[in-house]
């Protein structure tokens, strides 16, 4: 068997981060770029970050991959039948399914659970879905921009500057739950932070500009820019679009045959592009705080309904122009405002500015900050140097009840039995530590056919919600190793496991009237989560139960 031992796995388990989160021509692109960042920033305090995707293009498929995250699919594309019901979220339609089954296939590919977070950035889902999916996780992220709908998570973030923002999430929220708001937690990559700072050792060309609409820009807004600025003279255009532009192939090939204008699909140098550039012209959305942290004066118009008191907003303070519903704008207009820019250094210094200090681009630190936060709860390999902490759980009363052999442990046969299973590869042994003290120890022992669990608390440890902690983090440990199944056999006076194996969801078979005990099946996660740096780092806080959610 190609088990790993015990010993040799790291003391310090790495946070898992699921995100849910999608990407199509409709969805646009923004929330799996801006998901992508904030993996990035938790892969850099040494967490594990997994993708759950129903909707995702090649080219970011291909982005998580290479940035060395795990990426799930769902089953199944957009429903074609699907129409969301009176009662479902603005942007129902852009689940192509209803939130009950995608709620299933989450939860179907993220079983068993364990997982410390689970990030969901989607407009489609609401508090229905994350109610459904809590069992998966310890905690729960929601990234939101629209304050439409009501959640039940721990962790919200809106990263945008919106009237009234303090307060444009009440009732829709558990009283528990912490809100990240504004732009000082914008999910921007690092080198928008650094870009600013290029850009004022460097400045840029006078009559450079950065055109670009969104991953997506199905309204062909890029096209629309073209033609206003088709006969302004002496310029330089730097244009960039998606791979899921509808008319991707035309504008690179008219961008190629017009003097000093170039498009690229997909890049990943937009944070020079923007700090080469004299002005900024495009949509809101993500964009809006990359251009700000670069300080880059622009000229923004709206392409979606939930950019426009967005833009307003960034207006009203000094930080961009804005020109409106792109879709209604003519080109005469965006022209003229583009030109107007162009001409006025005064005007590009005040919105630089502006933008720049709205913005300085270390949002995605500090939001895996929040996420990594001090860490209460740790799972480590179990070893000799816990033999007598182990035996006197072993020999409590409580555990001995609960146990299906309920004779006292000697010392003498623990410590065999313990020294036998340290060194062997067909068992796995964990203690878990709660703030730094030893709370409870999960066991495997590999049968060939199935992985057999068992657990137990210490008793100062019982009745906090520890055992469904310590079981999932236990699976997590062994994700890949030795036999895909597992049991667990639970008296059925043990009311306290009974309730952990079935708030986990695991299969239950009634007791046999020989023994009398519950079996509990599940599946062990089939494969290790992609490697990354491991630094010592703890795991969240203890789990408590999911807050209920106030009126809304």
């Amino acid at each position: 068997m190609d088990a790993q031992r015990p010993r040799d796995l790291p003391q310090n388990a790495p946070l898992h981060v699921a995100l849910r989160v999608d990407a199509s021509a409709l969805i646009g692109t923004g929330h799996l770029v801006r998901c992508l960042t904030l993996a990035a920033a938790l892969r850099s305090r040494g967490a594990r970050c997994t993708f759950v995707c129903r909707h995702a293009p090649p080219a970011l498929v291909e982005r998580v991959h290479a940035a060395g995250h795990g990426l799930l699919l769902l089953p199944g594309g957009a429903d074609v039948a699907f129409v969301p019901g009176a009662d479902e979220p603005p942007h129902a339609a852009w689940l192509g399914q209803p939130w009950a089954r995608d709620a299933a296939d989450t939860a179907a590919a993220l079983a068993p659970g364990g997982w410390d977070w689970l990030v969901v950035d989607h407009y489609a889902l609401d508090r229905r879905w994350e109610e459904a999916v809590a069992p998966l996780a310890q905690r729960l992220l929601v990234i939101d921009d629209l304050a439409d709908r009501p959640h039940a998570c721990d962790l919200l973030l809106d990263q945008n500057l919106q009237r009234d923002m303090d307060h444009r999430y009440d009732g829709l929220l558990p009283t528990t739950c912490a809100r990240l708001l504004g732009p000082a937690y914008a999910l921007l990559r690092p080198e928008f932070a650094a870009a600013r700072a290029s850009r004022a050792a460097s400045p840029p060309a006078p009559r450079r500009l950065f055109v670009f609409f969104g991953g997506a820009d199905p309204n062909d807004m890029t096209s629309r820019a073209l033609d206003a600025l088709d006969n302004v003279e002496d310029i330089e255009l730097d244009v960039v679009i998606g791979s899921l532009h509808p008319k991707r192939a035309q504008l690179l090939a008219r961008c190629a045959a017009h003097p000093g204008w170039s498009c690229a699909v997909d890049v990943h140098d937009m944070a020079a592009r923007m700090a080469r550039a004299a002005v900024g012209v495009g949509a809101g959305g993500t964009t809006t705080w990359e251009r700000c942290a670069v300080g880059l004066p622009s000229v923004v118009v709206s392409v979606a309904h939930n950019q426009v008191e967005i833009a307003a907003a960034c207006a009203a303070a000094g930080v961009q122009l804005d020109l409106g519903w792109g879709p209604a704008l003519s080109t005469s207009a965006l022209r003229g405002a583009v030109v107007g820019l162009l001409h006025s250094a005064a005007d590009q210094r005040r919105l630089g500015a502006a933008a720049a200090a709205t913005c300085d681009g270390l949002g995605a630190d500090r939001v895996a900050a929040a996420l990594c936060g001090p860490r209460a709860l740790q799972l480590r390999p179990a070893s000799m140097e816990d033999a007598a902490t182990l035996f006197s759980w072993a020999n409590d009363p409580a555990a001995r009840a609960a146990s299906v052999h309920s004779a006292p442990v000697p010392w003498e046969g623990h410590l065999a039995w313990l020294q036998a299973r340290v060194d062997s590869p067909q068992h796995a042994i964990f203690i878990l530590e709660h703030e730094g003290a030893p709370a409870g120890v999960v066991r495997f022992a590999d049968e060939g056919a199935r992985w057999r669990l068992s657990y137990s608390l210490a008793p100062e440890a019982r009745g906090r919600g520890l055992g469904r902690a310590l079981v999932q983090r236990g699976l997590l440990a062994i994700a890949g190793k030795g036999p895909t199944a597992v049991l667990a056999e639970v008296k059925a006076d043990n009311i306290a496991s009974l309730l952990t194996f079935r708030r986990l969801g695991w299969a239950e078979s009634p007791p046999d009237s020989s023994a009398g005990l519950h079996q509990f099946t599940t599946a062990r996660p089939p494969r290790p989560e992609p490697p990354c740096p491991s630094p010592s780092l703890a795991a969240p806080s203890a789990p408590r139960s999911r807050p209920t959610s106030s009126p809304s």
